[in-house]
């Protein structure tokens, strides 16, 4: 099963055209095996002939699939996810190199990141983006490798049904994806790939919950109509109030009289992090934003283009909406939900007139 993705390379340009640039100095499609930390290299140019610029980046947006997707920048030195932002000066006339991670860890697909120039001396007319968007690529098997007890081989990821010399394409084989590894379905049994070649995958396991048969793999539930698995989401064991209890992307059953049944909502344990783009976007009077947090502790700050903090917000509720925008003045902010002091996502949003 082959499939082709498209690496989109958009450059967004915001305000009045700065006194620097920045362009890619290597290729601008980057399609990778899932686990690969994907380069992107950048070039960042003082146009002034005479004078040096204070020059700020900033990773102000990401959109990935996966939690365990992360960005961080490399200048003089590779920093940690958590650096959001550093400044660098720009000698007259010269060219800096900036190297933009995206590492792609967990769950196949897409994921974009966006980073930030700005002249700090100019902060409202020379911000200048580039948005960097990913793809993990499926299976890609460049070798003729069997599968364990059976007629079947598997080139360049297609599976073939072999007699003698003769190879016949199999139609009911396809590649599925469970998180951080890929299985090969053949006839609806599950292959993983092991010692040089695929053996049948033993450690698939069933769950009945509400008279829905779920087969767990890898760390996520599947649905099975036939021959074909369909994802329903990550899966999760745990114990709530001392009672057996699963989570299915996000929905958690407790064990009662012998049976699974749903959580009422109000004993909804929050499992994940997560902080939403406000909405709207841009906005006049106020805005929107939706997050949750696992720490004991949670915080949304606001930092203006400078990087000053304009506000920090104590949250009290661990997953909630909040209503900001009253008290800002009009131009660009970030706002970053941190728990327990660990930075979990920052977003931009603008303020209008």
């Amino acid at each position: 099963m082959k499939k082709i993705y498209t690496l989109i390379i958009a450059l967004l340009p915001l305000f009045a055209v700065a006194q620097f640039t920045y362009v890619h100095t290597d290729a601008d499609t980057k399609v990778e095996h899932l686990g690969s930390d994907i380069e992107f290299n950048l070039a960042v140019t003082n146009l002034d002939a005479s004078n040096p610029m204070d020059i700020r980046w900033r990773i102000s947006t990401n959109n990935f699939v996966s939690t365990e997707w992360k960005d961080y920048v490399c200048d003089e030195i590779c920093y940690t996810p958590n650096k959001r932002f550093n400044d660098i000066v720009l000698n007259a006339d010269t060219t800096f190199p900036i190297i933009h991670h995206i590492s792609m860890n967990e769950v196949h697909g897409m994921g974009s990141s966006t980073l930030c120039f700005f002249d700090k001396d100019d902060s409202a007319n020379t911000v200048q983006c580039l948005t960097l968007t990913a793809y993990s690529t499926p299976m890609l098997l460049t070798d003729t490798l069997l599968v364990s007890g059976t007629d079947y081989e598997v080139i360049l990821g297609e599976v073939y049904t072999v007699s003698v010399t003769t190879y016949t394409l199999y139609t009911d084989a396809y590649v599925l994806d469970a998180g951080t590894i890929q299985f090969l379905v053949i006839d609806g049994e599950i292959y993983v790939f092991e010692g040089g070649e695929f053996v049948p995958y033993e450690d698939e396991i069933e769950t009945v919950i509400l008279g829905t048969t779920y087969h767990i793999i890898n760390g996520f539930a599947f649905t099975k109509a036939g021959n074909q698995y369909t994802l329903v989401g990550a899966y999760k064991e745990t114990t709530i109030a001392g009672a057996a209890a699963i989570i299915i992307d996000g929905d958690t059953f407790v064990m009662h009289s012998g049976s699974y049944a749903p959580l009422g909502l109000e004993e909804f344990a929050i499992s994940t992090s997560f902080l939403n783009q406000n909405t709207p976007n841009p906005f006049v009077r106020n805005t929107v934003i939706e997050y949750a947090f696992t720490g004991a502790e949670g915080t949304i700050n606001i930092h203006d283009l400078t990087g000053k903090l304009v506000r920090q917000i104590n949250l009290t509720n661990k997953a909630g909406k909040l209503t900001v925008g009253d008290d800002l003045q009009a131009g660009l902010y970030f706002y970053s939900l941190y728990s327990d002091g660990m930075m979990i996502d920052t977003k931009r949003m603008q303020v209008m007139d």
